[in-house]
């Protein structure tokens, strides 16, 4: 097993810096009214007999026609879709400029409330398609649309994580088809924590990797604070190291992220609560932990077998369907999408 690095740690890194406490999650129904707002300013007559309102776990959505304005329970996530002229991307050339692409991106950003001094340089990307015929004829390589992410930075330091982003799709017409946006409020600063040093993040980070089986590649590291994706809730910004990286197996391949705590003290996890068991579904009779009977409902909920509890042999997973999700994933397989 070796462990190589094509990017290291940044070797400049602060002294220390301060952990950020985030604003709490509206609730229901003054999240309704925070909604409402985000819908007014983009634009959206709200008044309209048309208007309909989903209160669900864990979005609540807001439907002007057929536009959507949605809002996360848990971490105030906003999602925007609007219908424009140029939805039906089959039919439409794509000639918007990348210019263009971000001053729409730019506006629909201002007009959902995003700090200006927040917002970092903007990237770029294209999802483009291409295919052959049924003859086998190749079917020339076009745009679909434009996606503009703008990365969060706060007092000169990047966020990471999958969180501290708003994303912004524009399609032919050159109007906003959809964005996403991960942007908790601070509310104040918690306290100051010491920096460690990126060679001892690394050192800890090689000797977890030193029981992976296969070899390593460090394709990213990083360090910023780290801003959880919009599932999870989150009570504290803190200071990070993120690594991602692939481990490849003779012809097995796979990539994964490793988050360490880059300050001497911690605040919360850097990481959601688990949503699903670790491990099968337990066989019938129910589970047995100790002398205790688990009902088989009970033991999938827990996280992890105990010791000396009862092991149950994996289950296949089902073949999808014609025209299942996975079946329809895989024949949009030709569309990519590219960084500029």
């Amino acid at each position: 097993m070796t462990v190589t690095f094509q990017q290291d740690l940044p070797a400049d890194v602060p002294a220390s810096l301060p952990v950020l406490v985030l604003e709490e999650p509206t609730p229901f129904p003054a999240s309704l009214v925070r909604l409402i707002g985000a819908a007014t300013s983009l634009g959206l007559d709200v008044g309209h007999a048309s208007v309909t309102v989903s209160i669900g776990d864990p979005w609540t959505s807001l439907r002007v026609g057929p536009d959507e304005v949605a809002m996360h329970a848990r971490s105030q996530a906003v999602r925007v879709a609007r219908a424009t002229n140029g939805n039906d991307r089959r039919a439409l050339a794509f000639e918007v400029a990348d210019e263009q692409a971000v001053a729409a991106a730019t506006d629909l950003v201002a007009r959902l409330g995003v700090p200006k001094d927040e917002i970092g340089q903007p990237s770029i990307s294209h999802l483009r398609v291409a295919g052959r015929t049924v003859g086998g004829e190749p079917i020339a390589e076009r745009v679909l649309d434009t996606e503009i992410a703008f990365p969060r930075v706060l007092d000169g330091v990047a966020v990471g994580g999958p969180g501290g982003m708003v994303s912004v799709r524009v399609d032919g017409s050159g109007s906003v088809a959809r964005s996403l946006l991960v942007w908790r409020g601070v509310r104040a600063p918690a306290s100051t924590v010491r920096i460690r040093r990126p060679g001892h993040v690394r050192d800890v980070f090689e000797r977890a990797m030193a029981r992976k089986r296969g070899d390593v590649t460090v394709t990213s590291a990083s360090f910023g604070y780290f801003e959880l994706g919009p599932d999870d809730r989150q009570s504290y910004l803190q200071p990070a190291y993120t690594l991602i990286y692939e481990v490849r197996d003779g012809d097995v391949v796979y990539r994964s992220a490793a988050v360490h705590h880059a300050g001497d003290r911690v605040f919360e996890r850097l990481a959601g609560p688990r949503r699903y068991s670790t491990g099968p579904a337990p066989a019938q009779p129910p589970a047995t932990v100790g002398v205790v009977a688990v009902p088989a409902a009970a033991a999938v909920a827990k996280p992890a077998a105990r010791a000396g509890s009862a092991k149950s042999k994996p289950t296949a997973k089902p073949k999808a369907k014609p025209g299942s999700n996975a079946t329809r994933s895989r024949a949009r397989a030709g569309a990519v999408r590219k960084g500029t």
